[in-house]
């Protein structure tokens, strides 16, 4: 529209120029003529009569062209105020197309960004996969090669041992403490490592025997939800039940199912197993639960 609107101008000022110049060249001769007649008649040499028809003419022809020339200036104003419009058309265009650029570069902008970010979120997806999958693998391995509980594969002195190994290993106290820990109970002979860790603020009793349990694969019960069945309490004398803290839960197949803070304690299981002649079977629960339940059913009032 632009290179039209140029070309518009350019053909209306050529035409402009060509009439000025052609009525110039006419209005010169014109006035030549009259100025040669004037001349000669004043000097007496000759008489001039101007035909009236050819003064007529010419002076038709001479407003013709300013007509023409009132046309064409016209014309040429309207393009003017034409190329006026046409060029602000384009400014706006152009500044809408800058717009739309500047917004698509930073849509692109933005894409790559993103692009970027969910490479690495992908990067640490897998990564964080693979730690998963690496410490899966190492804890089934783990299960896999921890022997199942048996009394006869446990020394007597299993306790200290073996309870400090599983607490470290379950993440519930660190080496350091588990040492400390096992120095303090050369001193008290009598409390086990896993009371020593939760009067020492270490662990929790609950932590302490869902650990024990689940590293000798033992069930845990929680003694608040659990009641003894009124059939087997008896199964188990006073004595035994507050020495050895064990309390009986139920009588099922494979043996009778009691309760103990420490099933590490083979001392307990053997008495057990040989004042009520049965097998014995050991599940863990949390020792002031134990001792709470055996003062209940078992009074001081009734040992025996």
């Amino acid at each position: 529209m632009a290179e039209y609107t140029n070309k518009a101008l350019v053909r209306i000022q050529s035409s402009l120029d060509r009439i000025h110049h052609t009525w110039a060249q006419e209005g010169t001769v014109l006035c030549q003529l009259l100025e040669d007649a004037v001349a000669r008649n004043a000097s007496g040499e000759v008489e001039v009569a101007l035909d009236a028809s050819v003064v007529q003419a010419m002076e038709e022809r001479l407003s013709e062209q300013e007509e023409r020339i009132h046309a064409l200036e016209h014309e040429l104003q309207a393009v003017e105020e034409n190329r006026g419009q046409v060029m602000e058309q384009l400014r706006v265009s152009l500044d809408t197309e800058r717009k739309a650029l500047d917004h698509e570069l930073t849509l692109r902008r933005e894409i790559k960004s993103l692009r970027d970010n969910n490479a690495m979120l992908e990067e640490r997806l897998e990564a964080t996969t693979a730690l998963v999958i690496e410490e899966e693998e190492e804890e089934a391995a783990m299960s896999m090669s921890a022997p199942a509980f048996s009394p006869s594969t446990i020394g007597h002195n299993a306790d200290r041992s073996l309870m400090g190994e599983m607490l470290v290993q379950a993440g519930i106290i660190t080496t350091e403490q588990c040492a400390a820990l096992l120095q303090t109970q050369r001193q008290e002979l009598t409390t086990r490592l896993g009371e020593l860790a939760v009067k020492e603020g270490y662990a929790s009793e609950n932590s302490v025997a869902r650990t024990l349990a689940a590293q000798l694969k033992l069930d845990y019960v929680n003694l608040e939800d659990t009641e003894p069945a009124t059939a087997v309490v008896d199964c188990i004398s006073p004595h035994l039940a507050r020495l050895h803290q064990v309390l009986p839960l139920r009588e099922e197949q494979n043996g009778l199912i009691v309760a103990m803070a420490n099933p590490l304690d083979l001392i307990a299981l053997e008495d057990l197993e040989l004042a009520l002649n049965k097998s014995i079977q050991p599940v863990v629960a949390a020792s002031s639960l134990v001792r709470a339940q055996v003062e209940k059913l078992y009074p001081a009032s009734f040992n025996s």
